[in-house]
C-alpha cells in the first residue's frame, strides 16, 4: 500500500485514497467470519510504510517529512486499518533516515498509539536481518533482533536462514527482554484464538477444490478483468471483426499474470492466451501469428517477416510489454517486471519498439495492445497507433476479455490507476501534485509555460490517473455542491450520449480555496463510482457526500472549505 512507484508494481494505484479503497475491501471481504465467529483468512497489510522511494528503486528510502508522511503515505492505511486486519508488515524502507524494522516513533509512537492498532506487526523477509547486514544499525543479530523488538515487531518473516529473533533466546531472562517477548507471544496467541486454530480442525487441503476455482469464483473473476482494461487511444479502428490478422510481438502467444501468479506463462489450463481467444473467435486460419522480436533481446531479424504478415492481413495487432513471471518460470531470465525489477527506462524492453516502428512505417491499421504491471511511456511514435489499449496483469481472462473488446462484445470501461508519463526522465508522474510543483521558471522567456523546457513537457500528460476511453460518449452536468462542518454534498447529471450501452466511472476530486499551515494538491480524488447506462439514459447522483480531510503533525480533522471539482476522466 502506499503511493506507488512508477517504475515497479507492488501497489494498486497511484492515488492514496484509491489505494486505501482496495485495502479497505480486501481485508474486509478476507477476514469474514465463520459461523462460530472465527476469522476465515487472517490479512496483513503492507508495507508500512513504503512509496515514492529514491529513484524508483525497490525497497530505498523515501524523502519526506511529518506533513508529506500524514497527507500521503499514511492515508491508504488509515482507510485499509479500519476494517481491523490482524497484521501489519512493515517495509525495508528507512523513513527519515530510520529504517522501519527499528521505527520505534513509526511503529508504537504512529501506528499503535495515535492509529489504534492491536495486531500484529511483522518484518518484511530479512528485513530484522538487514538491521546488521546492511543498515549497519547494529552490530550484530542479537542486536538487530532487539532493537526490532523494541521497535514493536513481533514476528519476523526469514523465508532463508539466519532467523534473527531466536538469537534473543539466550536473553530472555532479562526482565525488559522477556516483557517484550511476552508482548509479541501475547499478540500471536490472541490471533491463533480469533481465527480458531485451538479450537477446530486445519483446514483439509483435499477440500480446497471444493472452495477455490468454482464456476462462481471464474466468473468474478472474467468480469473484473473486462472491467479493468483500459482503452487509451481510438481513431474508430474498434470495435471490429476482421477477417484476417496478423498478431505480432512475444506477448501474444503467453500468459503475463505476474511474477507471483502461481502458474506458468505457458500454462493452458489458466486461461488463453491473446492467440488462443482469437482463433476461438475468427478461426484458426484467419489468425497468423509472428512473435517479430524477443522479450528482451535486441535481434531484429525477424521484423521483416511480421511486417509481411501485417501486410498480408490488412490488420495487426501488437502485444508488446514488459514480462512479469515467477522464478520458476522457464522465460524468468527474460522477466523485466515485477518485485525487485526496477526499469530506469519506461519504454519498450529489447527491441519491441523497433517492431512497432516497422509496423506503423508500413502504414498498416495497428491495434497496440500493452501488457505489463507497469506504466508505459507512449512516445510520438506509439501514438501513431490506430488504437492503444493497456491489460496491465489482468489474470486469467486476460485474453480473452481483449478479443471481447476488439470485438465489441464488450464496451472498455476501465480507467488508469496511474499516469502514463510523457518521457522516462519526468516521473514520477501523478496527477495530485502541488501548486508550488508547476510553477516553472522559464515562462518570461519563452513566452508561455511549460515545466520541463527540454523537451518540452506539461506537468499533467495526456494520459493521466483516472482516464479511459469508451466505445460510446458520456456528459457529466456541472456538480452541485453545498458544504456541511464535515462533509460536501454532490449531486450530478450523467447522461450515456452514444450509440450504445456504456459504463463510466464518475470522479469526484477535491480542491480548497485555502489551506492553512500546509500546502494541499491542485486536486484530489475523494470519491468514485461506477455506472451502467444505455444509450439515451441518464441518471442523477444525489447525497453523494464525501468528508474532507486535512492532516498535518498534531492535527486530524475534517476540512470542509473549498470546492469539489468533478471529472468523467475521458
Amino acid at each position: 500500500m502506499g503511493s506507488v512507484s512508477a517504475t515497479r508494481h507492488s501497489v494498486g494505484a497511484a492515488d492514496s485514497y484509491l489505494t486505501g479503497e482496495f485495502g479497505h475491501a480486501y481485508v474486509q471481504t478476507m477476514q469474514d467470519k465463520d459461523d462460530s465467529g472465527n476469522i476465515k483468512v487472517a490479512t496483513t497489510v503492507k508495507h508500512f510504510v513504503y512509496g515514492e522511494s529514491r529513484g524508483g528503486i525497490n525497497a530505498a528510502s523515501m524523502y519526506g517529512g511529518i506533513n508529506h508522511l500524514y497527507n500521503d503515505q499514511l492515508r491508504p492505511y488509515l482507510r485499509a486499518l479500519e476494517a481491523d486486519p490482524a497484521a501489519v508488515m512493515v517495509s525495508y524502507a528507512s523513513v527519515d533516515l530510520v529504517p522501519m524494522s527499528a521505527n520505534k516513533y513509526l511503529v508504537r509512537d504512529i501506528l499503535r498509539q495515535r492509529l489504534g492498532f492491536e495486531g500484529i506487526v511483522m518484518s518484511d523477509a530479512g528485513g530484522i536481518a538487514h538491521l546488521y547486514t546492511e543498515s549497519r544499525l547494529a552490530g550484530s543479530y542479537a542486536e538487530a533482533a532487539l532493537l526490532a523488538l523494541e521497535a514493536g515487531l513481533q514476528m519476523e518473516l526469514s523465508p532463508q536462514s539466519p532467523a534473527v529473533f531466536p538469537t534473543l533466546v539466550a536473553a530472555a531472562e532479562d526482565s525488559h527482554v522477556g516483557q517484550l517477548i511476552d508482548e509479541a507471544v501475547l499478540n500471536i496467541l490472541q490471533l491463533k484464538f480469533a481465527t480458531g486454530v485451538f479450537d477446530k480442525p486445519l483446514p483439509d487441503p483435499a477440500k480446497v477444490n471444493e472452495t477455490l476455482r468454482t464456476p462462481a469464483h471464474l466468473e468474478i473473476s472474467r468480469h473484473v478483468t473486462r472491467e479493468s482494461i483500459v482503452l487509451l487511444q481510438n481513431d474508430g479502428i474498434l470495435p471490429t471483426t476482421p477477417s484476417k490478422v496478423a498478431l505480432l510481438g512475444p506477448f501474444a502467444d503467453i500468459r503475463n499474470y505476474g511474477s507471483y501468479a502461481p502458474v506458468n506463462s505457458s500454462d493452458s489450463r489458466y486461461g488463453n492466451s491473446l492467440y488462443q481467444s482469437l482463433q476461438a473467435k475468427l478461426g484458426t486460419s484467419n489468425v497468423t501469428l509472428v512473435q517479430g522480436v524477443d522479450f528482451i533481446d535486441i535481434d531484429t531479424t525477424n521484423i521483416a517477416t511480421a511486417v509481411s504478415a501485417a501486410k498480408e492481413a490488412g490488420l495487426a495487432i501488437i502485444v508488446l510489454g514488459s514480462l512479469s513471471v515467477g522464478t520458476t518460470d522457464p522465460l524468468v531470465t527474460k522477466r523485466t517486471d515485477g518485485e525487485f525489477f526496477t526499469h530506469a527506462n519506461l519504454g519498450f524492453p529489447g527491441a519491441q519498439q523497433q517492431l512497432l516502428d516497422a509496423v506503423l512505417d508500413a502504414s498498416i491499421p495497428t491495434i497496440l495492445v500493452l501488457s505489463g504491471g507497469q506504466p508505459f511511456v507512449l512516445n510520438n511514435s506509439t501514438l501513431r497507433s490506430n488504437a492503444i489499449l493497456h491489460s496491465f496483469l489482468g489474470g486469467e481472462f486476460t485474453g480473452d476479455a481483449l478479443a471481447e473488446i476488439i470485438m465489441g462484445d464488450v464496451n472498455p470501461s476501465g480507467k488508469l490507476p496511474i499516469s502514463l508519463p510523457q518521457d522516462t526522465s519526468a516521473t514520477p508522474v501523478f496527477y495530485d501534485y502541488l501548486p508550488s510543483d508547476d510553477t516553472g521558471t522559464a515562462d518570461s522567456i519563452l513566452g508561455f509555460h511549460s515545466t520541463y523546457q527540454f523537451p518540452l513537457l506539461s506537468r499533467s500528460p495526456p494520459m493521466p490517473f483516472g482516464f479511459g476511453l469508451s466505445y460510446t460518449d458520456f456528459t457529466i452536468s456541472a456538480p452541485r455542491a453545498r458544504a456541511s462542518n464535515s462533509s460536501v454534498e454532490v449531486r450530478v447529471n450523467i447522461t450515456n450520449v452514444g450509440p450504445i450501452a456504456g459504463k463510466e466511472v464518475v470522479q469526484l476530486y477535491h480542491r480548497p480555496n485555502t489551506t492553512t499551515g500546509i500546502e494541499f494538491p491542485v486536486k484530489r480524488l475523494v470519491r468514485f463510482e461506477k455506472v451502467d447506462l444505455h444509450a439515451g439514459e441518464g441518471v442523477v447522483f444525489a447525497n453523494w457526500r464525501a468528508p474532507l480531510w486535512k492532516l498535518s503533525r498534531d492535527y486530524r480533522g475534517p476540512d470542509p472549505s473549498g470546492v469539489p471539482a468533478l471529472s468523467n476522466s475521458t
